[in-house]
């Protein structure tokens, strides 16, 4: 009999020592979940802000987009505006042409 209870105390006492374990661990699993809670929260703050943000620029840029609608409807439309611009540059590229030809001096009328 004596034999049979030393041998459930000893079973009582690592069976102690396995909960003493799971609690110890649990203790951990709760640290571990309360910071996770509070990074969840932290990033879901941040992410609001962020899509906050992203609305007013996406809104910001239907304003600017209505706006340059109307400015290119003005102007004659987009393919108008695109032709306009080439015609300037070319103008321009002529111009340089001309005026580091007149400079160098090395304007010359070809030979026909």
């Amino acid at each position: 009999m004596q034999q049979s209870l030393l041998s459930m105390a000893a079973r009582d006492q690592k069976m102690d020592q396995s909960l003493d374990a799971i609690i110890q661990g649990l203790g951990r699993l709760k640290g571990i979940a309360i910071d996770m809670h509070e990074e969840v929260r932290l990033q879901s703050v941040m992410i609001d802000e962020i899509t906050a943000k992203a609305e007013s620029a996406n809104n910001e840029l239907r304003n600017i987009n209505k706006r340059m609608d109307r400015v290119l409807q003005q102007a004659g439309g987009a393919s108008r505006v695109s032709i306009n611009l080439v015609l300037v540059l070319l103008i321009l590229s002529l111009l340089l042409f001309i005026y580091k030809t007149l400079r160098d001096g090395s304007f010359r009328v070809p030979d026909l």
